[in-house]
């Protein structure tokens, strides 16, 4: 028996780690090397905290674990922390902070939900869509009835809101919604309808509000973008069976100032008739509608037949 090369073998079986010891030392080393990662984020994310303190001039609270963690969730570590913790509420601690704020680089996204039940819950509010004031473009809320708002500026530039848009609710956002019959909301014959609406014939143009408006049990609501209608043109003295003595027109429009008045015509008269009628669609704004006559001087009286409304 060879004693030399016994205890050689023994003194390598010794010194050498075998295959499982090898495969530990790497996962040590790889868990080591995370750790440094962490740290370093660790150190970036204070320098950026005392750097956002000494910049601000007024006095903070101490900074919680709950901001930090938010921070850190919406920075480098992005909104894939949510994952670890999906059934954790963050609320902001101030009433006029963001609880959750997160942006995405170029080509990417500022958040991505993913779920078999539902991505994305939206909590309705305890009452109606607040004032539009101080909103900003882009916003999204419910009310206590299910119907979700989005915020817009109609003026077609800048960042601040100027008026909510209904998109959804318990009825199909821009669906026209019928009477069972008829309402007549503007009648300038006897001066029913409407408030504003007047007795007697007139000349140029007149803005009457139809949002909100209850007219023999029929409502327009406020917010409505349109109504379908059919508007009638007739003459002065039409009680007395007098015509038209002058070919003209008349036009209905969105309007809540009664200007610019457009190029195209709703009703169309010649002299001669007694009245003429036409079916006609018309947005509205804040609520409001316009109705242009003109025949050469001659006033004209207006009939206005709601057939129902657009949301």
């Amino acid at each position: 028996m060879d004693l030399n090369r016994s205890q050689s073998s023994s003194t390598n079986a010794l010194n050498s780690p075998n295959q499982d010891q090898a495969d530990l030392y790497q996962q040590m080393a790889e868990m080591r090397k995370d750790l440094e990662s962490y740290k370093s984020e660790l150190q970036t994310l204070r320098q950026n905290l005392d750097s956002s303190k000494k910049q601000s001039h007024v006095t903070e609270k101490p900074t919680s674990r709950r901001r930090v963690l938010k921070r850190m969730m919406a920075g480098a570590a992005g909104l894939s922390v949510l994952s670890l913790a999906s059934t954790t509420a963050f609320a902001a601690e101030d009433p006029n902070q963001t609880a959750i704020d997160a942006s995405g680089n170029t080509g990417g996204f500022g958040g991505k939900f993913s779920s078999p039940y539902a991505q994305v819950r939206l909590v309705p509010a305890a009452g109606a869509v607040p004032s539009i004031t101080g909103h900003e473009v882009g916003e999204l809320f419910v009310d206590s009835n299910g119907v979700l708002y989005y915020s817009v500026n109609t003026a077609g530039g800048g960042t601040t809101a100027n008026k909510w848009i209904r998109l959804a609710g318990p009825s199909t956002a821009g669906s026209l919604q019928l009477f069972s019959t008829p309402a007549r909301f503007i009648n300038t014959l006897d001066g029913t309808g409407v408030p504003g609406v007047a007795a007697g014939a007139y000349v140029g143009t007149k803005v009457f509000t139809i949002g909100g408006q209850t007219i023999a049990g029929k409502t327009v609501p406020s917010g409505a973008s349109g109504i379908l209608a059919v508007a009638a043109a007739y003459s002065a003295g039409f009680l007395s069976a007098v015509p038209f003595s002058q070919s003209g027109i008349l036009t209905v429009f969105g309007s809540s100032t009664g200007s610019p008045t457009p190029s195209v015509n709703s009703v169309s008269f010649s002299a001669g008739q007694l009245l003429n009628s036409s079916q006609v669609i018309s947005s509205l704004v804040s609520d409001k509608l316009a109705i242009f006559t003109y025949a050469n001087g001659q006033p004209v009286n207006v009939v206005l037949d709601i057939l129902g409304y657009y949301l």
